[in-house]
């Protein structure tokens, strides 16, 4: 979950199988802000907060890549990062 920093009333929201969700009236009402085809994993939010740029969001949807099992598993899956 991340608040806007120009507007208090504008709050972003995630779900791991959710999707990205968006409320313009302090959370009262939500509206869904990702596709049907996107990713719907989120992980991680953030605003861009330098000037000029603060309507740029990013949000994670998991590890660029990782090993499931530990040290004696060898197989490593590549997630989809950043979006």
């Amino acid at each position: 979950m991340a608040l806007d920093v120009e507007n208090e009333n504008t709050i972003l929201a995630g779900g791991v199988s959710g999707g990205m969700w968006r409320s313009t009236n302090s959370g009262q009402t939500w509206a869904k802000v990702t596709g049907d085809e996107q990713l719907h994993s989120v992980t991680c939010i953030t605003q861009d907060t330098r000037a000029g740029k603060t309507n740029n969001w990013y949000y994670g949807t998991g590890e660029i890549y990782g090993n499931s099992a530990g040290e004696s598993f060898t197989a490593f899956y590549f997630g989809d990062g950043i979006y």
